[in-house]
């Protein structure tokens, strides 16, 4: 059984969706970089004999973020009535609830996305960088970035995007990599700071099966 403890650096309290999700699409979609990374703390996801960490957060709005945590405590019981409870919490935020191949599309026909901004993803590589300056993280050689962000390259330019990160991640603990998956278009984006260059790729075939993936290890965790 994992160590629950939460008093040592890379030990770990409890999975986290994210997480598990992160770890699965970098897996992969990008083999040849990451592969058994291991879900511990500061950083979230590593492997040491690889030399390499990453940190895992979000830029998604905040009521779309609760709409997913309900989503996901949804799909993990069941029991009907607390299911029911997270499902009519969803639908008070403006999100159906649609199972396991979950629907992010909103009610209101005015606003079907809540969309990350290229500010929101400023502030989530800022604070994310304040937080490895100010230490505490194991020591590994390379030090990446995964943000979530609901957005689609017809709202964010790519370039636009290649160019806020060159311009935010900088300084003596910048981030190697900075990976960002764009979740309304199912394409992960990498900007490798280091190298000077970025790609795009698209899973939108497998989205499914990683997020059910993502959901099982949770499952299974919790049964542990």
């Amino acid at each position: 059984m994992k160590n629950k403890s939460k008093s040592n650096i890379g030990e770990h309290e409890k999975y986290r969706y994210e997480e598990c999700y992160a770890k699965i699409l970098l897996e992969r979609v990008y083999p040849e970089i990451y592969t058994d990374l291991s879900i511990l703390d500061k950083p979230d996801l590593q492997n040491e004999v690889l030399q390499v960490g990453v940190e895992v957060t979000s830029a998604v709005p905040s009521s779309l973020r609760e709409a997913k945590a309900c989503w996901i405590k949804a799909n993990n019981t069941n029991d009907m009535k607390i299911k029911s409870k997270y499902v009519k919490r969803m639908e008070q935020i403006g999100y159906k609830y649609t199972g396991g191949m979950q629907n992010w599309l909103k009610e209101d026909i005015d606003q079907l996305y809540e969309e990350t901004s290229l500010v929101d993803l400023e502030i989530s590589i800022r604070s994310k960088m304040e937080k490895k300056d100010r230490g505490g993280y194991k020591e590994l050689k390379n030090m990446d970035l995964y943000i979530d962000a609901m957005f689609s390259f017809f709202s964010i330019n790519d370039d636009d995007l290649y160019e806020l990160v060159k311009n935010v991640n900088v300084g003596k603990n910048h981030f190697r990599k900075i990976i960002i998956n764009a979740i309304e278009d199912n394409e992960i984006v990498m900007i490798d700071t280091d190298e000077d260059n970025y790609s795009v790729t698209s899973y939108d075939s497998r989205q499914y099966e990683y997020a059910l993936a993502a959901l099982d290890m949770i499952k299974k965790e919790d049964t542990e």
